[in-house]
């Protein structure tokens, strides 16, 4: 069972807490569709193409980092369920009707292996998670 906590963010707010994320050491990891998944040190520009609203957040201490296999292309990818990220979905603003989706943060708390096992994330993850929410 996931926790997630939704919000509005601007971009200027979006701008402080990349700074917070970069002053606690967090890895951004964006999703690319066309290849593996890439770290970033900045937040990709709205509407630029694929994997620019929903970004993954990583931490040395959260445990290994898991990156699943496609199965069609062997490419890459960051499946939430199971690698120690914290998801953060952008808030998105529709520049043609000015509509607004709310962004979140999101985290899968335990998750089963491919051998069926139960695994719990780490203390440190699920911290984490609650500062950012804060």
């Amino acid at each position: 069972m996931g926790r997630q906590y939704n919000f509005y963010m601007g971009r200027n707010d979006e701008e402080l807490f990349l700074e917070y994320l970069k002053q606690n050491q967090y890895v951004i990891y964006q999703d690319n569709k066309d290849g593996n998944p890439k770290v970033i040190d900045k937040w990709p520009e709205p509407y630029s193409g694929t994997g620019w609203f929903i970004l993954y957040l990583y931490r040395e201490d959260f445990g290994k980092m898991i990156f699943s296999e496609s199965f069609r292309d062997g490419r890459l990818f960051i499946q939430p369920d199971d690698a120690p990220v914290i998801e953060f979905v952008r808030t998105c603003i529709n520049p043609k009707d000015k509509g607004i989706m709310s962004g979140r943060i999101w985290l899968e708390m335990k998750y089963y292996d491919k051998n069926n096992m139960l695994w719990y994330k780490s203390e440190n993850l699920i911290k984490a998670y609650n500062d950012i929410k804060k």
